[in-house]
């Protein structure tokens, strides 16, 4: 009986207890402070050193972060071993960069007392209350004499496409290219060389050119822009290896395929007449002529923007 009533008498109790709501301790406050930046990058680019990083969005709760009280980059030179305490305290102190989260940073510094030497970058992120997490990513950058960057870039159109030419300033030279339609610069190639072919470029289509000396991770300021809208005035090839029979009541040329991507037609020409225009296939069959009479025979091709090779070798045969 015991047994069987317990659960009834129980029930009132646990529907109270259940009833009451427990608050629990109080939480503490948020703290407010900047997540770490972990995205620092620095690199040289002529005589400027140029750091970038992101600036966080969350606090190290993972709160959105309401505001930044200041933002605090510091380039040294480096220890071996390296020791946090002892850069931060003879680094340069850079203070004066945007704090609007979150958005990419770029800052600039002149790298000329640091030249021959390799430099360690950080970066410090505080909050309104002055907290901080600490310093980023530490990003270590040997300093080099400023590359000259490479002069009087130029570009034509060619058959094989769009060829620049400049004047280097260092053994290694970066291309960087925009097509119209596109929203920026891309690098195209880096060479050791002065000239370079853009053999991607399409005819008709404007493009623009710029270039940079590079010496590993230092770049130099960038050429002055070139811009050229390529024009399709080369002729394709000009047919190679023609030969030609007599047949019954014809005589029939043959001569190699023309491998141009823009190749429209072949001409066969019969002495100083056009005996088919455009035609398709590396072979012809003649069947006006006349028995025993001599006729002489020449092939050239022509693309799609109508531009005519040279003529092949001339072949003579007498119809039978």
């Amino acid at each position: 009986m015991i047994r069987r009533f317990a659960a009834p008498l129980l029930l009132p109790a646990v529907v109270f207890l259940t009833g009451c709501g427990y608050a629990g301790d109080p939480l503490p406050p948020l703290l407010h402070i900047p997540a770490r930046v972990t995205d620092l990058a620095m690199m040289q680019r002529g005589s400027q050193l140029v750091a970038q990083f992101t600036l966080p969005a969350l606090t190290t709760e993972g709160t959105g972060l309401k505001g930044i009280g200041r933002v605090e980059l510091r380039v040294g030179t480096a220890s071996n071993p390296f020791d946090e305490h002892v850069w931060s305290a003879g680094a340069k102190v850079f203070d004066d960069l945007r704090t609007e989260p979150p958005t990419l940073v770029k800052h600039e510094i002149s790298s000329g007392e640091w030249t021959g030497r390799e430099v360690v970058a950080g970066v410090k992120v505080f909050g309104e209350n002055g907290r901080d997490a600490g310093w980023s990513n530490f990003i270590a950058l040997p300093v080099i004499a400023p590359l000259g960057q490479p002069r009087n870039l130029s570009g034509e159109a060619t058959a094989a496409g769009v060829r620049l030419a400049w004047q280097e300033a260092s053994p290694e030279v970066r291309i960087f290219r925009q097509a119209a339609g596109e929203p920026g610069f891309t690098a195209a190639a880096t060479i050791k060389a002065s000239e370079w072919v853009d053999t991607e470029a399409q005819y008709g289509k404007t493009y623009r050119y710029y270039t940079m000396s590079v010496s590993g991770s230092a770049e130099s300021a960038p050429s002055l822009q070139v811009a050229i809208t390529p024009v399709d005035r080369f002729p394709p090839a000009v047919p190679t290896a023609l030969a030609v029979v007599a047949g019954a009541g014809s005589i029939e040329l043959a001569w190699d395929r023309n491998t141009d991507t823009d190749f429209a037609g072949y001409r066969v020409y019969r002495g100083l007449d056009v005996i088919a225009d455009l035609h398709p296939s590396p072979t012809f069959s003649d069947r006006r002529i006349e028995s025993g009479k001599s006729y002489r025979y020449a092939i050239s091709a022509v693309d799609k923007e109508g531009n005519e090779s040279a003529r092949s070798g001339e072949v003579e045969i007498t119809a039978p």
